[in-house]
């Protein structure tokens, strides 16, 4: 462009007219604020016909490769002419102006080769009326255009494919998350405020996608994520935008009428790969999961809508939740509340905001406490406590859990520890432990740590686990069991008749004790087949040699029932409910 604006200076101009190269640094200019070489080629003739008037037609040639093969991306002119009809008429201005690399006139004619080192990327051609002539200044300021022109066409080949790369997935060939919620919003800008129009915002991803890739190799997860694409194109054909949003991902931003049409997207997209794609490719069955929200009731905006798909697409991971899920504000306001209580609950962990309490278990023929059960407590705000159904789930999430339950177990050795040195009778004291903390291979090596820094006996500490804990992973469940009954510990199993257990497992498990869980407990008086499942259970357990402890024992008459039905123990209101350590002392010379 330097070249250009010397030859500007010390060049007088009448009125305020501007002179061919001025006129030339502003085209120059415009053809760089191009976004793709399609309006670059476009604008570059728009400029040369509006700088130059004599110019009847023009075409800008590009060329791709170094065979000389030549393609019209624009033409400009008052004639009507086809790309044919462009490379006949200038056949002989464009093959002299290839060989020589420089500008070659033949009458009217002229080509103008945007040269780049070894290679011709450009040419433009030009005709003017019959018998014009274009002089040596005019052809010299082509000459000086060219240069910059090619170098503008250069740069903006490069941010087209920058821009390219930037918002599209090479694999699908559709664009990607970014492009995705830019002609979301490009769409919302479109519609005017206050209009009923309506579009659904679709978010899925399939988890198994990655097994997919181990068990088959990632060719066959990419043919069918390649088929997907393109079915997803026929089933949505009047889509907004269509997007890989991710590596196991897609969007669909697509327009609604009707509610009919709202119910149906995820059967749509389950179909596809539950019925379509398994078919067509021969490969497993996907459970996609599906995230739905619409423009504009769940958000104004791309952001709001996008982020809102992801907490629909969040809730679908609920146990017992269908695969798909519709964006609703509750789902927000409950997940915001989940977030809120865990930062609460890292913050009491460290400020003495949990404790434990201690439930009595009686024994039934006897009336002596024989146990207690600990049972966590979360004392968030004074007096208000955090009920553990719902500070669990949640400390389990987040990885909290394992800290927690260590803490659980050594504080409850401690107590056990310290009610020795009370004098209180050795009675064993319970701790319930979750599937992930017993699992592990760390959690033998830690009982046998805190036993040992407690210094209680190992037959003080019952360890229990709930029915459904046993039932999983049971190689590894049975390996640490029977690792802790060697160290003298007891185990118990809690909530017993609530899950499906094998039997005939369960009598090669070193446990001394089934729990019944309180659901059977409560109508062992007035249902005939809680009463029947009950005595089922006190009979299991005394022929496998094991004692029986019956839950939530409520009222004398369930007392009664227990009795004569041979249960061992049992713990409930009707006894106590949870007290503090220094109450257990009190209530361990009672007889209930």
């Amino acid at each position: 462009m330097s070249t250009i604006d010397n030859q500007t200076k010390g060049r007088d101009v009448a009125g305020n007219h501007q002179s061919p190269s001025e006129d030339l640094l502003i085209s120059l200019s415009r053809m760089q604020e191009c976004e793709d070489t399609r309006q670059f080629c476009r604008v570059t003739l728009q400029e040369l016909c509006r700088v130059f008037p004599d110019i009847s037609r023009a075409a800008f040639l590009q060329i791709p490769g170094r065979n000389n093969d030549i393609e019209v991306s624009a033409v400009e002119g008052s004639q009507s002419i086809s790309a044919e009809e462009i490379l006949a008429d200038f056949s002989t201005v464009i093959s002299e102006s290839l060989e020589t690399s420089d500008i070659v006139a033949h009458q009217n004619r002229l080509a103008i080769p945007f040269v780049r080192g070894p290679d011709i990327p450009a040419v433009i051609v030009i005709q003017c009326a019959e018998g014009f002539v274009w002089s040596s200044a005019q052809r010299k300021l082509f000459k000086q255009f060219s240069e910059n022109g090619a170098r503008g066409l250069e740069t903006t080949a490069l941010l087209q494919e920058a821009r390219l790369l930037a918002y599209h997935d090479v694999l699908t060939s559709l664009g990607n998350r970014l492009s995705f919620k830019k002609e979301i919003q490009a769409e919302i800008a479109l519609l005017q405020h206050g209009e009923t129009e309506r579009f659904a915002v679709v978010q899925f991803v399939l988890d198994d996608l990655p097994e997919l890739n181990i068990a088959l190799g990632h060719s066959s997860g990419d043919e069918l994520l390649r088929s997907a694409a393109e079915q997803l194109d026929r089933l949505f054909p009047d889509a907004i935008a269509l997007a890989r949003t991710s590596g196991d991902g897609f969007g669909v931003c697509t327009p609604i009428t009707t509610n009919e049409q709202i119910a149906l997207l995820p059967d749509l997209v389950n179909d596809l790969f539950d019925v379509y794609l398994p078919e067509e490719l021969n490969l497993p069955h996907l459970v996609p999961r599906i995230g739905i929200s619409l423009y504009p009731m769940d958000g104004g905006t791309s952001d709001q809508l996008w982020r809102n798909t992801n907490i629909a697409l969040a809730n679908t991971k609920k146990p017992g939740s269908p695969n798909f899920c519709y964006y609703d504000n509750h789902i927000e306001t409950e997940i915001l509340g989940r977030v809120t209580l865990n930062n609460a609950l890292r913050e009491g962990m460290t400020s003495g905001q949990l404790s434990l309490s201690y439930q009595p278990q009686i024994n039934l023929e006897t009336g002596v406490l024989t146990g207690v059960e600990a049972l966590l407590r979360w004392e968030r705000e004074k007096g208000k406590f955090v009920p553990a159904n719902t500070f669990i789930p949640i400390a389990e999430a987040s990885g909290l859990l394992g800290p927690i339950s260590e803490w659980v177990l050594r504080e409850a050795c401690e107590q056990r520890q310290r009610w020795s040195e009370q004098g209180v009778p050795e009675f064993p004291v319970a701790v319930n432990i979750s599937l992930a903390e017993f699992q592990s291979d760390e959690f033998v090596p830690l009982v046998k740590q805190v036993l040992f820094e407690t210094g209680i006996p190992a037959a003080l500490l019952d360890i229990e686990l709930t029915e459904s804990v046993i039932m999983r992973d049971r190689g590894q469940t049975k390996r640490n069991m029977i690792r802790l009954k060697g160290i003298g510990v007891r185990l118990s199993i809690d909530d017993f008749g609530t899950g499906y257990s094998s039997l005939s497992y369960l009598t090669h498990l070193p446990a001394s004790v089934l729990k019944i869980d309180k659901c059977f407990v409560d109508g062992v008086v007035v249902n005939s087949k809680d009463a029947a499942i009950a005595n089922t259970i006190i009979s299991l357990g005394k022929n496998l040699g094991m004692e029986v402890l019956a839950e939530g024992v409520e009222n004398i008459e369930q007392v009664e029932f227990l009795k004569q039905a041979g249960c061992h123990q049992a713990q409930g209101y009707v006894f106590s409910r949870p007290v503090s350590a220094d109450q257990i002392v009190e209530l361990a010379e009672k007889i209930f």
